[in-house]
């Protein structure tokens, strides 16, 4: 009796956090409505979202938001927890590439997205046994920004502003920590114009001049929720910039970047409606 009222008391945490996480969602959504129109743009630009009907795109829209207060709900209710206990409920696929660049003394870059809980992810240090370092702007407001990562410095993942320099990454992997930059981030001082979804935008380049510089190699991870506190984290075959197939009149650096997009854009085709970007990323419209 005791395990079935314990189950009943789960059962009702998950569904009011979800509830929370929804509203807290549709509060952003209503409140910011720029950022709504910026979801909205990127959508229908990466043909993610139908302009001719309407309806679903608005669905979609929402859906975007309401993953966004999922995220924060998942943030909040794991702060007394370690992320080696969050991630026992998580779809592992493809542990064998982590497994096999963990017997080198080198980091490595991982990248991903901003799909699932993005944030969790640093459980894959915790899993190796390595530090990760990411370079990273403001965090959910400058309000409580420094909090953040403060608490994400408790757990493994060390916060350091962007720069110009790639210095203290370089020394990041060759201490052999892991070193974190999302594909589709904002917080970059210099990016290239590349392909998503068959569409040109302007994305950040870093990973790939970093590996290039470095030696190292990139690990993509993504991942996507499938209810609270669960997602299917899926770890994609490492990219090693010395193998790289050259191609004529393409740069290692953009070879990999595009080679970068195509897995992203595979991604996001099944992932769309937790793609938490709250900026414009349509050609000529900056960000709004």
């Amino acid at each position: 009796m005791h395990y079935l009222g314990q189950m009943g008391s789960e059962s009702w945490t998950r569904t009011w956090a979800t509830f929370a996480g929804h509203r807290l969602g549709d509060l952003r959504r209503l409140t910011m409505p720029h950022e709504e129109a910026a979801v909205r743009r990127n959508l229908i630009y990466f043909d993610l979202a139908s302009g001719a009907n309407p309806s679903a795109t608005d669905q979609l829209v929402k859906s975007v938001f309401r993953a966004f207060g999922l995220f924060v709900v998942e943030f909040l209710m794991t702060l007394p927890k370690g992320d080696d206990r969050v991630s026992e409920a998580w779809d592992w696929q493809g542990l064998t590439h982590l497994e096999t660049l963990n017997r080198g003394r080198r980091g490595w870059i991982l990248v991903g997205a901003h799909t699932g809980n993005w944030e969790q992810l640093g459980a894959i240090g915790r899993r190796v046994n390595r530090r990760i370092v990411a370079p990273v702007g403001t965090q959910f407001s400058p309000v409580i920004s420094p909090l953040v990562k403060r608490i994400k410095l408790r757990r493994g993942i060390e916060s350091l502003p962007v720069d110009r320099s790639p210095r203290p990454l370089l020394r990041a992997l060759d201490r052999g920590h892991l070193v974190a930059l999302p594909l589709d981030g904002g917080s970059f001082i210099q990016g290239r114009t590349t392909t998503l979804l068959d569409k040109p935008v302007r994305l950040a380049s870093g990973a790939a001049h970093l590996s290039k510089l470095s030696g190292s190699p990139i690990l993509p991870v993504f991942s996507r929720r499938t209810s609270l506190m669960k997602q299917i984290v899926r770890i994609i075959e490492p990219i090693w910039p010395d193998q790289v197939e050259q191609e004529t009149g393409k740069r290692p650096v953009d070879i990999i970047t595009d080679h970068l997009m195509d897995q992203l854009s595979a991604h996001l085709t099944d992932s769309a409606g937790q793609w938490c970007i709250f900026r414009s990323l349509v050609p000529g419209q900056g960000s709004i």
